[in-house]
């Protein structure tokens, strides 16, 4: 063989493996193109179910409520349940207020009912010259209320007019018992000179050594007694005993009227009584 020869052999086989060369590659180009082909489609797909699934966990998660969610709603509870309970702290301090409103109401008519009785010197109707006056003065009741509330005496003579205020004096009755006291006797002598009609009881000493002594039914025959010559009657005692006696005076046209101290004195008696004057308002006039 000539060197021509394999010249062209050594070409003619070296075309050949090229051209084998070149179309494998072009052989295994596709087949890679092809391979990458399904992948990127599976790629793609497996994108789009993973989008899915993220839109579908999405959806689930606005649907379904989370623990933020609850969290959230825990709150929203709560603030309802502030609402609720400023609701109801408004509607207690309503009604606190309201008690409140009512608890002062009842106070100041407390107030207004204890001022009209400590302040009932001035009388249902008028006092006037004309009037024919009775005083009945039940001594022991007013000497030991006054000690009691005071430790100290009564003073008779500016109870005796007061309760005559400038009107005609028919008679002053004073109401005592025999203690046998030391200076029971000047005490009796001094009333007798101020104008009173000094009546004056045995203390009454029983089998058991308890005693009594009181005027009750002696006051309250010389005020029938007397009620139909006078046009008021002034009893100076707190005594409550003596209020349906008031009912009956005032029946037969005389005016009540109470002299003593308020805090001793029957709240019976008060409500039949057309005037009361309260001897601790004016505690210079009336205690020595």
């Amino acid at each position: 063989m000539s060197p021509k020869t394999k010249k062209t052999t050594s070409k003619t086989k070296s075309n050949k493996s090229a051209t084998t060369k070149s179309s494998v590659k072009k052989s295994a180009k596709p087949k890679t193109v092809v391979e990458k082909k399904p992948v990127k489609s599976v790629k793609n797909k497996s994108m789009d179910d993973n989008d899915k699934l993220v839109a579908a966990i999405t959806v689930t998660k606005s649907k379904s409520p989370t623990v933020g969610d609850n969290k959230n709603k825990g709150n929203n509870n709560l603030g309802s349940n502030n609402n609720y309970s400023r609701n109801n702290n408004t509607r207690n301090n309503h009604y606190s207020q309201n008690n409140h409103y009512s608890y002062s109401s009842n106070s100041s008519y407390s107030s207004n009912q204890k001022n009209s009785q400590t302040n009932r010197n001035v009388s249902k109707g008028t006092k006037h010259t004309n009037q024919r006056v009775g005083i009945f003065v039940d001594v022991q009741n007013m000497y030991y209320s006054c000690m009691n509330l005071f430790k100290k005496k009564v003073n008779f003579g500016n109870v005796l007019k007061t309760a005559v205020s400038d009107r005609q004096l028919v008679r002053a009755f004073a109401y005592t018992i025999a203690a046998e006291m030391k200076g029971e006797r000047g005490f009796h002598d001094k009333l007798t000179e101020l104008g009173f009609e000094v009546k004056t009881k045995e203390l009454q000493t029983f089998a058991g050594g308890a005693k009594k002594g009181d005027w009750d039914v002696g006051i309250a025959m010389d005020i029938l007694r007397m009620a139909p010559k006078l046009d008021a009657v002034v009893l100076v005692s707190g005594d409550g005993d003596f209020s349906d006696l008031f009912k009956y005076v005032k029946a037969l046209g005389c005016r009540a009227e109470v002299i003593s101290f308020q805090k001793t004195t029957s709240s019976r008696l008060l409500a039949e009584a057309d005037d009361f004057i309260d001897m601790s308002l004016d505690k210079r006039k009336f205690l020595i």
